[in-house]
């Protein structure tokens, strides 16, 4: 038991300590929760603005969507009408070729003429998309201009040899048909590529706007080019396949 002024003096003591450990931690947690709430309203402060610059950006995206179908869809009624105009020189040219009979060396020589040309053909569209494939794959700038120069030296090799090699007959029809094809290739490389290199090779923070649209009209071009260069050459393959008398296989 203890004393009556002993008991008193402790209780004081007690209520001291309580009264002093209330006050300690109304003085730290007072400010701590102040401090909370304002890094609360930053934070939605932020996130706010974060969600509004996603906004800008998807509506950005929806408007140059909308701008790209706009540019995409001249181009996509060219096509079309060039592929027609393509079918009507067809069917005019086989009907006006001459189809008569040639004898078996004549048509032995012409099948393999045609299968010269096919493989080099393959193989220049083999080292293109070698080059291609470097930039899809994000490979280091040397190694883009290393397959850019292997192909582009394949293309002037081509260049040279069809237009030093004699003529195959009186018309010539597929020695010229690669001669256009390699021309129009080689001009694209000179071209387009170089300058799509030219963007690639700039540093990610240097690239701009301006870049990102010029590559997007340079891919177009290259497209058009090569593809109406490819498009004349199977046609004139198909006449001459017409003025020998054989058939292609796959």
């Amino acid at each position: 038991m203890w004393p009556s002024g002993q008991k008193t003096e402790l209780h004081l003591m007690k209520s001291t300590l309580i009264l002093f450990f209330a006050i300690v931690a109304l003085f730290f947690n007072g400010p701590l929760s102040a401090q909370s709430k304002k890094e609360l309203q930053l934070e939605n402060e932020m996130l706010r603005l974060s969600n509004a610059v996603l906004q800008l950006r998807l509506d950005s995206c929806e408007l140059a969507g909308r701008e790209l179908f706009e540019q995409l869809e001249p181009k996509i009624v060219e096509a079309d009408e060039l592929t027609q105009k393509i079918s009507a020189y067809e069917v005019e040219i086989l009907s006006r070729i001459d189809t008569s009979e040639k004898d078996a060396d004549a048509v032995d020589r012409a099948v393999a003429w045609n299968d010269t040309i096919v493989h080099d053909q393959k193989k220049m569209l083999d080292l293109e998309s070698d080059f291609i494939d470097a930039i899809v794959d994000g490979k280091d700038i040397s190694d883009i201009e290393n397959s850019f120069k292997i192909y582009a030296a394949f293309l002037y090799t081509l260049a040279k040899k069809y237009k030093d090699i004699a003529p195959f007959d009186e018309t010539d029809t597929f020695r010229k048909a690669m001669i256009e094809l390699v021309n129009e290739f080689k001009s694209v490389a000179d071209n387009e590529y170089k300058e799509m290199i030219k963007i690639y090779s700039k540093d990610a923070e240097a690239l701009t706007d301006a870049d990102f649209d010029r590559w997007g009209v340079l891919t177009d071009i290259v497209d058009e080019k090569e593809g109406v260069a490819n498009e004349l050459f199977l046609l004139r393959q198909k006449i001459f396949t017409v003025e020998y008398h054989f058939t292609l296989q796959n």
